[in-house]
């Protein structure tokens, strides 16, 4: 064994005294420079929980934040600002001036991040107008190349067969809605006529329509009233007109009367007609039978006017201009950055590659990670640091002549004499000795010698560390 590893034995044995007793450093017999004899000397024991060979865990958790901010496109990092003040956070809280620059990278990379991010939601909303506007384009266009091959493929008589039968649903229809018009007519003059059968009744029932959910419905529509026997939209009678003619002991009944037949007066008008908003002029339920009926009734115009040649030149046309539309549409559902719901997904790959994002809000801090200069200059700072901060119980001072008293540490492995400010310490493993030797010197087992300084040798594996 050599001189310094005898030199760490001793340190160690000491540290696991019972008590605090001189030791002594053999320097003149280790192979240390003679100056480094006349420098200050100081030790440290080491512990299974402390030792200044050992990463700290800040210093972990500050790079594996790196790393992971590093492996992910700033797109798809769910937590990129959390992360970046996380790593921030923890920068300050080394109180290195070495750190200060990280900081101002970090700072820079927020206020890029928050940038870019602005940049990319504008776009992506650019281009989820073009695609919806494109999607509503090629679906009407479907819809309507749908129905003229519909058309085209549908006999003649079988539009004459829909249009009879439209027309006898329409004629029972109009039946229903004009015996309940004039039921309900005659069951309000019948409960005047006991009051008074002078009086003639001259309003109409009427409606008013606002297309909203019943439940969020106002209770009156101007001068009309909400008619809550319809639960979908928001249906509104002329009741107080109605309810005008009877005196106040006939309101209540004439209104029950009401409310038995405007329902189905409503639904009845609705499926023959729909209704037609004349102050927005807006018609609701389309698909009503005189509807349907007209439609019938063109088609079946057409279709007595169109000849058989004629008729499979355009089917054919159609077909192909279908197929087409579909094929583009088709295209646009495929799209590898829209997700189920054909909306953008910002963080997909597709979409990255799409607006090529190489460039990282990342690079001001990236740059400076990177730079071996200030790798250097961080991490031999850090190293300073924990020889600064080890311990006060774990750390002793060796005299000039060798003499020294180490802590009580029952769990101690090892001690450390370093140098200051120079490129050599002594480490002495305990774990090798059954007794506590009182001199350390070149015969002590256990003990190393290092040529390159503590610090140095912290600083090396802090940068092996370095974004791991």
């Amino acid at each position: 064994m050599n001189v310094i590893e005898k030199l760490c034995v001793v340190t160690a044995v000491y540290g696991l005294a019972a008590c605090k007793t001189e030791n002594q450093l053999d320097l003149s017999s280790l192979s240390i420079n003679p100056y480094n004899r006349e420098v200050a000397i100081s030790g440290l024991v080491v512990t299974k929980q402390h030792s200044p060979l050992s990463v700290p865990d800040e210093y972990t958790h500050i790079h594996t934040l790196s790393s992971h901010l590093f492996e992910h496109h700033w797109l798809q990092h769910a937590n990129f600002l959390g992360d970046l003040a996380e790593l921030k956070a923890m920068f300050k809280k080394t109180s290195l001036p070495e750190a200060a620059s990280f900081i101002t990278a970090l700072d820079k990379s927020k206020e890029r991040y928050l940038s870019y991010l602005n940049n990319v939601d504008a776009i992506a909303v650019g281009m989820q107008r073009q695609i919806d506007k494109d999607l509503k384009n090629y679906r009407h266009s479907i819809y309507e190349l749908s129905n003229k091959i519909h058309f085209l493929k549908t006999s003649e008589i079988t539009y004459q067969e829909r249009v009879n039968s439209l027309e006898a649903k329409v004629k029972s229809q109009s039946s229903r809605y004009n015996q309940l018009s004039a039921a309900f007519r005659q069951a309000l003059q019948r409960t005047i006529n006991n009051h008074d059968s002078s009086i003639k009744l001259i309003d109409e029932l009427s409606f008013s329509f606002d297309n909203r959910p019943h439940d969020i419905c106002r209770q009156y529509h101007g001068m009309s009233e909400l008619l809550t026997t319809v639960t979908t939209n928001c249906v509104y009678i002329n009741r107080d007109q109605l309810l005008a003619p009877f005196p106040d002991s006939l309101k209540d009944k004439a209104s029950k009367v009401i409310d038995s037949y405007a329902a189905d007066i409503w639904h009845a008008m609705t499926k023959l007609n729909g209704y037609f908003d004349t102050a927005n002029n807006t018609q609701h339920f389309p698909k009503n039978l005189n509807y349907q009926l007209a439609q019938a009734r063109r088609a079946l115009r057409e279709k007595t006017y169109i000849n058989e040649r004629e008729s499979a030149l355009l089917l054919h046309r159609y077909q192909q201009e279908l197929a087409h539309i579909e094929q583009q549409r088709d295209e646009v559902l495929s799209l590898a950055f829209l997700d189920e719901h054909l909306r953008i997904d910002t963080q997909s790959e597709a979409f990255i590659r799409k607006l090529n994002l190489s460039v990282s809000p990342l690079e001001p801090f990236a740059n400076l990670y990177q730079s071996a200069d200030i790798k250097q200059r961080f991490t031999h700072a850090y190293a300073e640091k924990i020889i600064r901060q080890y311990p006060y119980e774990l750390s002793f001072n060796v005299s000039s002549s060798g003499y020294f008293s180490i802590p009580n540490k029952s769990d101690a492995t090892g001690v450390i004499f370093y140098f200051n400010d120079i490129k050599q310490f002594l480490s002495y493993d305990l774990t090798k000795h059954d007794q506590h030797p009182k001199i350390i010197n070149q015969d002590s087992a256990g003990l190393s010698l290092s040529t390159q300084s503590l610090i140095d040798v912290v600083s090396g594996k802090l940068k092996q560390h370095w974004a791991i």
